[in-house]
């Protein structure tokens, strides 16, 4: 799994906890990092062969 269960389930807890861990406003520039590494993940020049 590309996401591990453990960061889900974290993730899933502090949005019950309603603090979204990320501090509010902070949550933009880390979607933005996620997005930018699975873009690499999912470049084809980065494939192993």
């Amino acid at each position: 799994m590309l996401i591990s269960d453990d960061y889900l389930k974290q993730n899933r807890d502090l949005h019950r906890g309603g603090n979204y861990g990320v501090g509010g406003q902070r949550w933009a520039p880390n979607v933005a990092r996620l997005a930018a590494e699975l873009q690499l993940l999912n470049d084809p020049r980065l494939r192993l062969r």
